[in-house]
């Protein structure tokens, strides 16, 4: 079986860099083998996969370029800048020279998150303070970038994003003006690249050949590099391409060189750990993945990264840790490159308005099943990485127990959202083997040992996380509430249900950092002398832990009893805690497993039916969940 689509052409298009009209060539389809898709469906794939999903993109990216021109063509917005189709000609004469060259130019990651974010803006979709034309500007700059590689003479006028000129994929130049937004006329002759703007001129050499070599005002686009067992990787630190960060067009922000460094020394050693032991996932991302756009050190034990399925390539990521760390890292957003370059070739779902957002063991909100099936499939390859990785180290170490908290804690939740995906109507029968594949791979991880204890702490870390979700995000129904109230004020049994069954779940922005309680118990794993600090020190330790209480510190360092105490005192003053409630539920899992099951299943219900209660007659909230978790009670 060979899945295939056309590759997009723009017939008879002037100037047209996407080809001509005619019968499709073989080279003009792109297929993706079945073997192809089934590595991919088990959450792996290498080279070949990696090398069929890039054409994919590329295919896709023309698409979407053709799109926005489209689009930017039918606004008659007065610009400083020529008319969009000189920059088309400009790139079709660049191609004609160099089609390679201009190739990998279209494939630069930002170009595709470029495209999408102005098609935006072109459909007030999103708004910006900037003018229209800086967006769709970039695509001169492009251009201008094509025309410097293939060595052509020309002039074109770019945008200048705050103070600087991008050139997409090679890095920016500085020039002496504070604009946030204003334009250059660029020119090239014979190699000598030339930027004016009012009575400064700034000129540049070499950048065809030599342009990461820095010069006056010239900031090359940084590179990092490693290698191992035979193998190479080579990646730019994104610092400057005005549409590095997912959100909006940002201003340059050169790295400092201690910086470049500990990014080098990061690869190098996690490069080496995924050829020697994770060779599948090194071998794809060394085939597909470009750019890393580097964020600020996140808290520990909560790294920050992301990615977008129009940015093939490219990852945003905040300096990791340690090698392991960037390795799972590196593993978890490819996978999302993956899979949004393979939506972008099959339908693996179909669109239906209305689904219920759900319950993702890895996100504090509530999402759509699609985000779901994205995100599980990014930590198949996380489970996958540490399932290798806890083998590694002295099983006696830090390092060991972390990484089989992770495997424990990610194995089981990954195959429950994935047995729950499985039974979603709107998946294709493509769609349904795909994630029933998935599924086959995480339930043969369920023969894998984990010691006792640490299968413990991942079953009450994840317990936690869903328990906090369902208090924050699971809206009780009011008239059952109201039923519950009026039958513990009457001192009779409670209502045999409790939860609608149609329970609606909406976004509280109140329910985030719902994995504090995690990170803690990492930090009791893998550091238990900050743990120690964090319980004598409190808020004012520099690593204290986000959405944390003192009660949660004293929780996971074992202090059960003086636990439950603060968590109680925590309830009378406010009886819709959330994490007060949840809190309570693992300290009690031990002496009281009925009590904290109680909590655990219903705490929406619980703190709403709590609060509701007058304070006058408000009870010990140990003996409201004994009765809410007893029918047979006949009073209280």
């Amino acid at each position: 079986m060979d899945l295939r689509v056309h590759q997009p052409t723009e017939p008879n298009a002037p100037g047209s860099v996407f080809g001509t009209s005619g019968d499709p060539s073989p080279d003009s389809w792109l297929g993706l083998p079945s073997e192809q898709f089934d590595a991919l469906a088990a959450g792996i794939g290498g080279t070949a996969e990696s090398h069929s999903l890039r054409r994919v993109e590329h295919s896709w990216r023309l698409l979407n370029l053709v799109a926005l021109g489209n689009l930017a063509d039918a606004r008659a917005d007065a610009v400083p800048l020529e008319p969009l189709a000189e920059a088309w000609a400009l790139l079709a004469r660049a191609q004609q020279a160099a089609p390679d060259m201009v190739d990998a130019i279209v494939m630069w990651p930002q170009v595709g998150i470029w495209a999408a974010y102005t098609m935006r803006r072109l459909r007030n979709l999103v708004h910006h303070h900037a003018p229209l034309w800086a967006d769709y500007g970039y695509l001169h700059a492009l251009a201008a970038v094509a025309g410097i590689q293939a060595g052509l003479s020309f002039t074109i006028r770019v945008p200048i994003r705050y103070g600087s000129v991008v050139l997409p994929s090679l890095g920016y130049v500085k020039l002496d003006t504070d604009a946030e937004c204003a334009d250059a006329e660029l020119s090239v002759v014979d190699g000598v690249v030339r930027l004016t703007h009012g009575v400064s001129t700034v000129e540049l050499r070499g950048l065809a050949d030599d342009g990461d070599r820095p010069q006056e005002a010239w900031h090359p686009l940084p590179r990092i590099t490693a290698r191992a067992h035979g193998a190479t990787i080579s990646l730019i630190l994104n610092d400057s391409d005005t549409y590095r960060d997912l959100r909006e067009p940002a201003a340059p922000n050169a790295l400092p060189a201690e910086i470049l460094s500990r990014w080098e020394a990061l690869l190098d050693e996690a490069w080496r750990l995924l050829t020697e032991h994770h060779p599948h996932y090194a071998w794809a991302i060394g085939a597909g993945l470009v750019s890393i756009t580097p964020l600020q050190a996140a808290q520990r034990f909560r790294p920050l990264s992301a990615s977008a399925d129009q940015g093939f390539g490219a990852i945003l990521s905040s300096e990791p840790e340690d090698a392991a760390q960037m390795a799972v890292t590196l593993i978890h957003e490819f996978q999302h490159n993956k899979l949004g370059a393979l939506l972008h070739l099959l339908d693996l779902y179909t669109d239906r308005p209305g689904l219920p957002r759900i319950y993702a063991p890895w996100r504090d909100d509530p999402r759509p099943f699609q985000g779901v099936l994205q995100g599980v499939y990014a930590f198949v390859g996380i489970c996958d990485f540490w399932r290798v990785h806890r083998t590694l180290p002295d099983q006696d170490s830090d390092e060991a127990r972390l990484a089989q908290f992770e495997f424990a804690l990610w194995r089981d939740r990954v195959a429950d959202t994935l047995r729950r995906l499985s039974q979603i109507e709107a998946l294709t029968p493509r769609g349904k083997a795909f994630v029933g594949s998935l599924l086959a791979r995480a339930q043969a991880w369920q023969q894998d040992s984990v010691p006792p204890g640490i299968a413990a702490d991942a079953s009450m870390a994840a317990d936690d996380h869903y328990s906090l979700w369902l208090a924050y995000h699971r809206q009780p129904d009011p008239y059952l509430v109201e039923q519950i109230v009026k039958a513990w004020q009457a001192r009779q049994p409670r209502p045999e249900r409790i939860v609608a069954e149609d329970a609606i779940v909406e976004d509280d922005q109140d329910g985030r950092y719902i994995d504090a309680r995690s990170a803690l118990i990492r930090f009791r794993l893998a550091d238990p002398a900050t743990l120690a600090a964090l319980a004598e020190q409190g808020e004012k330790h520099p690593n204290w832990v986000s959405g944390a209480d003192p009660a949660d510190v004293v929780l996971v360092s074992g202090d059960i009893d003086r636990a439950r105490t603060m968590y109680l005192a925590r309830l009378a003053e406010d009886g819709g805690d959330a994490k007060a409630w949840t809190g309570l539920a693992l300290a009690l899992r031990t002496t009281d497993p009925s009590a904290a099951e109680t909590i655990r299943s219903a705490p929406d219900v619980l703190r709403a039916v709590y609060s509701r209660i007058p304070p006058a007659d408000r009870p010990d909230p140990l003996r409201l969940v004994a009765w809410m978790g007893e029918r047979s009670h006949a009073g209280h």
